[in-house]
């Protein structure tokens, strides 16, 4: 699911499927918001903030309140959560309660209000704040990027270890599906020109310990939005020729949302570009491509 703003014209989110291909918009905004909206996946709900506009003074201002929405998959309806401030952020659904963070760091949950609870008990400087070194809280963990890197399991109150081919390296792109958390680790390596390709490693870690760590080489640098056993959904990132930013795929000038799907296990993936661009927001083309995918551990 996307959002899709541009000056001149009104916002909307889109949902695009990666099995049908097909992208369908989901809602309109009545105004447009002058701050970006957030948007936080759970449990088969979109959630999504509107703005608040207060007139009082004759002037059309945007207020810190803002009303959340959540649009069901299951029913694609659409209805109202909540109310919130702009510096609560959203982070994820879990076991039926919607958590977040204030402008403090502090994470707390809720079920429809935003008034402050007890908030969640992280490990020691667990906070989110430009000087924490955890930078990423899901469904029963709280994770550190900085190496060594750590997933600690705020409902089990244990860390998983990390596998020691990766212990001294970075976690990017960390996202978990059940039991099973993905990541990227290091920074993507540069073969050399003529080849044009990346190297990227991508780990699979087993709440157990047990894990799988690949090493991908690909035309494009990526990282891990979501990943189902040995498949992983990868967002492609931008990408500087010449000084001018361009996305693999695309034209100069344009803005387009990559996605990638990929097969650890055959090294095939196929590339979703939705051709996002103001005259044209359906168009989503489909094309195949293989990597080259070699097993490290």
């Amino acid at each position: 699911m996307f959002y899709d703003g541009w000056n001149g014209r009104t916002d909307a989110i889109y949902c695009f499927d990666t099995e049908t291909n097909k992208t369908s918009k989901i809602y309109d905004y009545d105004k447009v918001p002058t701050s970006n909206p957030q948007f936080m996946y759970g449990e088969g709900r979109l959630y999504f903030d509107l703005p608040q506009i207060d007139s009082s003074g004759g002037d059309y201002l945007e207020t810190p309140a803002r009303t959340l929405m959540y649009y069901d998959i299951t029913t694609k309806e659409v209805k109202e959560y909540g109310k919130k401030v702009d510096s609560q952020i959203l982070l994820f659904e879990y076991h039926g309660k919607l958590y977040y963070r204030d402008k403090n760091g502090k994470v707390f949950s809720t079920t429809g209000s935003f008034d402050d609870s007890d908030p969640l008990k992280l490990p020691e400087g667990g906070e989110f704040n430009p000087w924490s070194g955890y930078w990423d809280c899901g469904p029963g963990y709280v994770s550190k990027a900085t190496a060594p890197g750590d997933i600690y399991l705020y409902d089990e109150g244990r860390s998983i270890p990390m596998p020691e081919e990766v212990s001294d390296q970075i976690m990017r792109g960390l996202t978990n599906t059940n039991n099973t958390f993905y990541f990227t680790v290091g920074f993507p390596e540069s073969t050399d020109e003529d080849d044009g390709y990346y190297i990227i490693k991508i780990c699979i870690l087993e709440k157990s310990g047990a894990y799988r760590i690949y090493a991908v080489q690909s035309n494009y640098s990526f990282y891990i939005a979501k990943g189902y056993g040995d498949r992983v959904i990868c967002s492609i990132l931008n990408e500087y020729r010449d000084g001018v930013e361009l996305i693999p795929g695309t034209s100069e000038g344009c803005t387009h949302i990559d996605l990638m799907w990929i097969d650890l296990q055959s090294g095939k993936a196929s590339l979703y570009n939705s051709g996002l661009n103001p005259g044209n927001v359906l168009n989503v083309h489909l094309a195949d491509i293989e990597l080259k995918v070699e097993r490290l551990a």
